[in-house]
């Protein structure tokens, strides 16, 4: 009994002993502690250097060397340095004061501190001192062997100094002067300026540039002017048909030409664009919207991939890649945006379209001054406004004084352009301008230009800025007929002999014609004579024959009614003489050469003979014919023989052979 209040107390107490260990771990709180990361150098803080009595402000921020990975806000400090205060501002950017007259080196560590780490930097020395010598360049450059106009072009040169590089600032004379940007901050004992520009000047202008750069004693270099051409830009395949060919440097357009370009012309396309090109003009600060429409004429679907080409920072498409169903279209949003710091200029690129096939649409732009104190104007009249190769093309430009400015010298220079910038006649004058002025102005469009729209513009610039503005013209292609004849001969012979052929083919229907009217009239006439002698069989044989050629039939009734068969017979007379005087109508001059003919006295001949009667007449008008100059008197005789044959044919009853037949028998 003992023993089991022994083992029931030890299990009591196992359990008390394992609720109160229970207890104790709930309320137990466990911690996981985390190692804060220091802040960390991530780059070499330079060496400084600068001339004896001036200080160094702003030098570097020491936020570009440091920084804490855990996101802990970081405070800096340096080392103390004998000669020269040390000041960290709020943006933690440092500046350098030395002590006056103080030169000497120095040196010092700078320090970022978190919550719980501090980090030194490496050891940056001061070089205070006497510094004479201006930062030395090498290597000038730009990234393009070939400049256009509208072209973006970044301009390098690399330096070096003996203390430390301050800054560097660019300098381009596009023909209009010198023109400075902006001062670019670097450091360091070398360094390499860069400097992107958009080239505004126009086709076969030398455009000059250079750098400049000085250090941290103030010492100022510039580089030698370096120069470049503005390259003629070539128009991009797929924009224009294939020109006509040059000879002598003129543009000759031939038929085989025109014929080659008609084809060109109605060459199967896939897809079109209106409008087929863009002329905008705009001031500093200013922004114009258009639409671009391109439509689909294919059979299929079609995807389509656009991009500017040399306006990137100018124009702007609302969507570049898209789809367009057969027979559909789609409207493109197309933003002109000229910034405020946009130079004034005349700026040329393409909208380059791409499905099966790819279009260019040539972009102008015009970008004048904000605030200018003149302005230009340019119209071409409208009996310019289509020229011919080798014409004159006369504009009327209007320099305006909008501001009342102090007199200055102006420079005019005005030239003919097509879209693509390139410039195929130019002029300049120069002038003292101090109130409004107007000028009537030509160019000549060269020999060999191409046949499309084409530019008249014009540049006003002085010290105070520049102006520009332009208008639109069309050049025709010259037709030249010598040269489209050589180039031409098969065709037009070919079309010569087709006309030829056709006149004969005309003459033979009517001589054939004229055959088929006097059979039907000499198988008529015997038809009668059978008629009257009452050989009725061969009259209906004969009769059937004449309907047979005549196109039509004879029905069986006919043939067996002989009083119908007779009204059938004479109804075919009279259509027939209908015909015949139809016939005379239609060839008058040949029934008056049949009148003059004289008839010598003929034998009446048996009625069904007729055909050697006519015979005889043949012969004897050839006889008459051969004797032309005979007497009065013997005319009066033919006369007589004449009359007398006409009685015994009445008196035969062999009816009178109408004229049309005569002239028959007489040719």
């Amino acid at each position: 009994m003992e023993r089991k209040r022994l083992i029931i107390i030890g299990i009591f107490s196992f359990l008390l002993a394992l609720g109160l260990q229970v207890s104790c771990s709930a309320g137990t709180v466990t911690e996981l502690n985390i190692s804060n990361t220091p802040p960390m150098l991530i780059q070499i803080i330079p060496n400084y250097s600068w001339a004896i009595g001036y200080n160094l402000t702003e030098a570097f921020d020491l936020d570009d060397y440091f920084v804490d990975y855990d996101g802990d806000d970081i405070n800096y400090s340096n080392s103390p340095v004998e000669n020269v205060s040390i000041v960290i501002d709020s943006l933690n950017r440092v500046s350098f004061y030395p002590d006056y007259g103080f030169s000497g080196i120095r040196n010092l560590t700078f320090y970022a501190s978190d919550p719980t780490h501090n980090t030194s930097s490496n050891l940056v020395f001061l070089f205070i001192g006497e510094d004479t010598e201006p930062p030395q360049w090498r290597n000038p450059g730009k990234n393009r062997a070939i400049v256009y106009q509208s072209s973006y072009v970044n301009f390098t040169t690399s330096w070096t100094d003996n203390f430390a590089l301050r800054r560097y600032y660019f300098l381009i004379d596009q023909g209009g002067g010198w023109s400075n940007y902006s001062a670019v901050s670097f450091s360091g004992t070398s360094n390499v300026s860069i400097f992107t520009i958009q080239i505004s000047a126009p086709p076969t202008i030398v455009v000059y540039w250079r750098f400049c750069a000085d250090d941290t004693s103030f010492n100022v270099n510039c580089t030698d002017p370096q120069n470049f051409t503005v390259a003629q830009r070539t128009i991009p395949p797929g924009t224009t048909p294939p020109g006509p060919q040059l000879i002598g440097g003129r543009e000759e357009v031939t038929v085989s030409d025109y014929v080659s370009r008609i084809i060109h012309e109605k060459k199967m396309e896939n897809f079109t664009i209106e409008p087929p090109s863009f002329k905008i003009s705009l001031k500093q600060g200013a922004t114009e919207t258009r639409v671009m429409k391109i439509t689909n004429i294919g059979t299929s679907n079609l995807s389509f991939n656009l991009s500017i080409l040399d306006l990137e920072k100018l124009v702007f498409l609302s969507e570049y890649e898209f789809t367009i169903p057969s027979g559909g279209s789609k409207e493109i949003t197309v933003d002109f945006i000229a910034a405020l710091d946009t130079p004034p200029s005349q700026y040329f690129g393409l909208i380059k379209v791409e499905a099966t096939e790819t279009k260019y649409v040539p972009i102008m732009l015009d970008i004048n001054a904000l605030n200018l104190g003149f302005g230009i104007d340019v119209e071409v009249p409208r009996e310019y406004k289509g020229v011919m190769p080798g014409e004159t093309v006369w504009a009327n430009i209007s320099l305006l004084n909008l501001r009342d400015i102090v007199e200055t010298n102006m420079t005019l220079y005005y030239a003919i352009k097509d879209f693509y910038g390139n410039i195929y006649d130019s002029g300049e004058e120069r002038f003292t301008f101090d109130s409004s002025l107007f000028f009537k102005k030509n160019l000549t469009v060269p020999e060999f230009a191409k046949e499309g729209p084409y530019i008249f513009y014009a540049r006003a610039y002085c010290e105070q800025g520049l102006a520009l503005d332009s208008d639109t013209f069309e050049v025709g292609a010259r037709f030249v007929f010598l040269s489209s004849l050589k180039s031409s001969f098969v065709f037009i012979l070919i079309f010569l002999l087709c006309i030829i052929a056709l006149i004969l083919m005309v003459v033979y229907s009517r001589s054939k014609e004229k055959e088929r009217l006097l059979s039907l009239y000499l198988m008529l006439n015997e038809l009668k004579n059978l008629i009257k002698e009452d050989k009725f069989d061969e009259a209906v044989n004969l009769y059937v024959r004449i309907k047979k050629l005549y196109g039509e039939r004879v029905s069986r009734a006919a043939i067996q009614d002989r009083e119908h068969l007779k009204e059938e017979i004479k109804k075919l007379s009279l259509k027939l003489k209908e015909e015949v005087k139809k016939a005379e109508t239609k060839n008058p001059e040949d029934n008056k050469k049949v009148e003059k003919k004289e008839i010598k006295k003929v034998e009446p001949k048996k009625p069904g003979d007729l055909k050697n009667t006519e015979m005889n007449k043949i012969e004897v008008k050839d006889a008459v014919a051969e004797k032309p100059d005979e007497d009065k008197n013997t005319g009066e005789k033919k006369e007589e023989t004449e009359e007398t044959v006409i009685r015994e044919e009445k008196a035969s009853n062999i009816p009178e052979e109408p004229k049309e037949v005569k002239n028959e028998i007489k040719v």
